[in-house]
């Protein structure tokens, strides 16, 4: 996750004018204006983005300038209906770690069997509310017919999630290098007659905390046609 690096300021007490761009309802950044390089189609089509100097755009109004030299391999993925395990978290992301083990300690007590990547979902971000109120979801893909579990005390569950598509891409690096990954794929929805329909995602391929494992992350931003 990495919006709140950007210093992007609250919503609630900041008057800007309206956004023509992005997901305006959920505060996050939403429209970007570029420079480009590289081939004269190279926004129309699925493919490499070539950024070099980006303002990011909020609300309308510029906030900072961004200097990226960055190139992301974007897909649209139609994500297919799935079953998952959740656990629904309020306070710091440095719990994510230790909420990971929570969840698959949980899954394997319940005799679930998960599948695929860990996933996580950012709700709002820091520099948005207190830390303390910061929400987010980590998920496990579940295999075979799994009935829905409504959230216990400590927020695990299970639910169905309908099919959604995204706008996807693969990042390999430390998180804190991340940014103008995300920047670069907002600038990719924008430029392609594309809005962000909901929070966004990261599917987690491997283990970091694993001594000479570099992450490997996908970003993914759910997405519709403006």
């Amino acid at each position: 996750m990495v919006w709140f690096r950007l210093g992007i300021p609250n919503p609630s007490t900041t008057k800007v004018a309206p956004c023509r761009t992005g997901e305006c309802a959920s505060g996050l950044l939403l429209g970007v204006n570029y420079s480009r390089e590289g081939r004269g189609d190279l926004f129309r089509d699925v493919g490499p983005v070539e950024l070099t100097r980006i303002k990011v755009i909020y609300y309308g109004h510029i906030i900072k300038g961004v200097n990226v030299n960055t190139s992301i391999d974007v897909k649209i993925k139609d994500i297919k209906p799935m079953t998952v395990a959740f656990v629904n978290v309020k306070g710091d992301f440095n719990q994510i770690p230790m909420t990971f083990q929570k969840l698959y300690g949980w899954i394997a007590q319940k005799g679930y069997k998960p599948i695929g990547p860990s996933i996580a979902v950012y709700y709002n971000i820091p520099g948005e509310v207190p830390d303390e109120q910061l929400s987010w979801e980590l998920r496990s893909q579940l295999s075979g017919d799994v009935t829905e579990v409504e959230p216990d005390t400590e927020g695990l569950g299970v639910k169905s999630l309908d099919a959604v598509k995204m706008a996807t891409t693969v990042y390999k690096g430390p998180y804190e290098n991340i940014e103008p990954v995300y920047i670069a794929l907002n600038a990719w929805v924008s430029t392609n007659d594309y809005e962000v329909s909901g929070p966004v995602e990261e599917l987690y391929f491997n283990d970091p905390t694993i001594a000479g494992v570099e992450p490997l992350t996908e970003i993914r931003f759910p997405i519709r046609k403006r």
